[in-house]
C-alpha cells in the first residue's frame, strides 16, 4: 500500500513559512503585498542558517522598486542580528526572544495603522537589537 501525500493547505503553507521566518517570501510568491513585519518576520524567527545565507546573498535579480529596497532591508537586518548575537556572546534564539519577537507581534498589530517602509523597518531592527543589555 502506497501513502499518498497530500499538498499542505494554503493556511498549513503559511503557518509553516510564519515558523521559520519566511512569510514575507511566502506571500511575494503568491504575488500578495508583504507588509513590514513579515519582512522582520525573518530576523525574528528564522534560523541561524536562514540569517546567515541572507546576509550574504544577492538580492534577487528579477526584483525591483519596492521589492527590492525590501531585499537589501531584510539582508540588512540579518547582518545587523548577526553581528549582535557575535557581540553579546548570545545564541540567535535568545537575542530573537529578548529583542525581535516583540517588535514583530508589535508592527503587525499596528499594520493598518502605520505605513512603514523597509529603512524605517530595519531601523527598528536595530535599535531593539541594541536597546538596554540584552546579556541578562
Amino acid at each position: 500500500m502506497r501513502l499518498r501525500r497530500t499538498a499542505p493547505t494554503d493556511s498549513e503553507a503559511a503557518l509553516a513559512a510564519l515558523d521559520a521566518g519566511r512569510y514575507a517570501d511566502h506571500l511575494v510568491r503568491r504575488g500578495e503585498a508583504a507588509p513590514a513585519w513579515t519582512w522582520v518576520n525573518t530576523v525574528a524567527r528564522g534560523s541561524a542558517l536562514l540569517l546567515a545565507s541572507l546576509a550574504v546573498a544577492d538580492v534577487p535579480h528579477e526584483s525591483s522598486g519596492l521589492l527590492l529596497q525590501w531585499y537589501r532591508a531584510r539582508k540588512a537586518m540579518a547582518q545587523v542580528v548577526l553581528e549582535r548575537t557575535v557581540e553579546l556572546g548570545l545564541p540567535l534564539l535568545e537575542l530573537q526572544r529578548r529583542a525581535l519577537l516583540g517588535l514583530e507581534l508589535e508592527l503587525a498589530a499596528t499594520d493598518g495603522l502605520f505605513e512603514r517602509g523597509p529603512l524605517e523597518t530595519t531601523y527598528l531592527v536595530i535599535e531593539a537589537v541594541n536597546l538596554g543589555d540584552l546579556r541578562h
